[in-house]
């Protein structure tokens, strides 16, 4: 997984029409209101739509849209570094949410 991450970063970075920072959570609140409709429809919410991808998709993006921000944010990171990075801080935040979930 680490290495597909780094990828990610490498291929947002290499790209010369890619959006500035603002574009890119503008793009991410996108994402999350797909992925919102996506559970949706899935819990027989709505609808009105018939071609929603499913969550695991719509989750799929975002994760693919935080990479992208977070490259931006952390240029100077490799993406070895930013992806180990993400680990620690991933880590951390799951020991502090254990401590909430008892």
């Amino acid at each position: 997984m680490n290495d597909m991450m780094a990828k990610v970063i490498q291929l947002t970075r290499a790209d010369k029409n890619a959006l500035p920072l603002v574009g890119k959570t503008t793009k991410l609140g996108e994402e999350f209101g797909e992925m919102c409709e996506a559970v949706l429809l899935m819990e027989g919410l709505i609808r009105y739509k018939e071609t929603i991808g499913t969550p695991l998709e719509e989750g799929a993006d975002i994760m693919l849209m935080v990479l992208d921000i977070l490259s931006s944010c952390y240029p100077n990171h490799s993406p070895e570094r930013l992806v180990a990075d993400l680990g620690d801080m991933v880590a951390a935040k799951t020991k502090k949410w254990q401590t909430y979930m008892g």
